[in-house]
């Protein structure tokens, strides 16, 4: 039988960790999950019931998952696959990108939330990958190189 012990969403209640005197660990989108040390409330991170606490021995919800299972999978999406991802980017797709002819920067509206309205032509755009390229020399997302004919575009 499954028990919540094992499960992912099995934490720590932080406000009891703080009232013991013990840091508490907070858990997110790119953080391992961590079995609750003995003595600290757990609670489900995926609701239940108004003043319910959760048990190592209650039986799951529908959203078990394996803390192994999870941690594997948040290492897996973001430090492994991630990390290739910025390497293709850096070390092959921008170089190759930096080869392709210079093209005149493109740019679009822009709309001031500060201000409430649109500035025309305000924002760049790489004309190849239409993104915002952060740079007036060459797009930082494919490599795109610009001329510099056009930076005074109003």
């Amino acid at each position: 039988m499954k028990t919540c012990g094992s499960c992912f969403r099995y934490c720590e209640n932080w406000r009891d960790a703080r009232e013991k005197c013990l840091k508490e660990r907070y858990t997110g989108c790119g953080d391992y999950y961590y079995k609750p040390r003995k003595g600290i409330k757990p609670h489900c991170i995926c609701g239940g019931f108004p003043g319910e606490e959760i048990y190592e021995k209650h039986k799951p919800c529908k959203y078990h998952k394996y803390r192994w299972m999870w941690n594997l999978k948040t290492w897996w999406s973001w430090h492994f696959k991630q990390r290739l991802a910025e390497l293709y980017r850096r070390y092959i797709r921008v170089p190759i990108g930096g080869r392709r002819k210079p093209v005149p920067l493109q740019w679009t509206d822009y709309y001031n939330g500060m201000a409430d309205k649109i500035i025309k032509n305000g924002e760049p755009v790489c004309p190849h990958c239409k993104e915002m390229p952060y740079s007036y020399e060459q797009c930082v997302f494919c490599g795109q190189r610009f001329t510099r004919e056009d930076m005074g575009h109003g």
